[in-house]
């Protein structure tokens, strides 16, 4: 048989183990979100650029283009993706978050870069 201070005991225990979720949901919905984006670089092979110039396949990776991606020609001249071609090298600068990459700066380059040619282009690092 249960005495009074074991079930008062037990109803603290399970107020507790209600509290405890709800503390947990409810400080998550106060907690600004974190931004998941990071920079990144690489060099790559264009597999396709997409219809609408809006994207491009690199490296098997699907990369987004926006108006405010800077394009470099080999020459180091400002150019556009209407210059990148399929099967050209290229080095991306991006944003990578968690379900897309998006270009700030594409590089056309010869071809992949080794780290005897790097001094050359200095963007890649």
């Amino acid at each position: 048989m249960m005495t009074g201070q074991t079930k008062r005991n037990m109803r603290m225990g399970l107020m507790v183990l209600a509290l405890v979720p709800a503390i947990f949901l409810l400080s998550g919905m106060t907690t600004p979100a974190v931004s998941q984006e990071t920079r990144t670089g690489f060099q790559g092979l264009v597999m396709e650029v997409g219809i609408g110039d809006d994207y491009m396949i690199v490296n098997e990776m699907r990369i987004e283009v926006t108006p405010d991606t800077a394009f470099w020609s080999q020459n180091r001249q400002p150019t556009s993706i209407l210059e990148v071609r399929k099967d050209q090298w290229v080095y991306i600068e991006a944003l990578k978050s968690f379900d897309e990459m998006t270009a700030e700066k594409v590089y056309l380059i010869p071809h992949y870069i080794t780290g005897k040619e790097k001094d050359k282009y200095p963007f890649i690092p």
